[in-house]
């Protein structure tokens, strides 16, 4: 396994729990894996469009981040 495989980074972070699983939905169908962080916390106060504090991260490995992003903006998601 390569470091960059190890190391992690965030691609992308949304407003809302609805519009990350959409994204990361994409990114899986091109064979990037991700996980969602901050879904709890935006989950319980949904104010990601007013405050950056609480919207939900698109994490992908280092290796996959480019790539990530790419794919993102293409798609019009970030």
């Amino acid at each position: 396994m390569k470091s960059s495989d190890k190391q992690t980074a965030i691609a992308a972070t949304f407003a809302n729990a609805a519009d990350a699983h959409i994204a990361a939905g994409m990114l899986a169908d091109h064979g990037i894996k991700c996980l969602l962080d901050n879904r709890t916390t935006n989950a319980i106060f949904p104010m990601g469009d007013t405050n950056p504090n609480f919207g939900v991260d698109i994490i992908v490995t280092a290796s996959n981040l480019a790539e990530a992003r790419k794919l993102l903006r293409e798609h019009d998601d970030i």
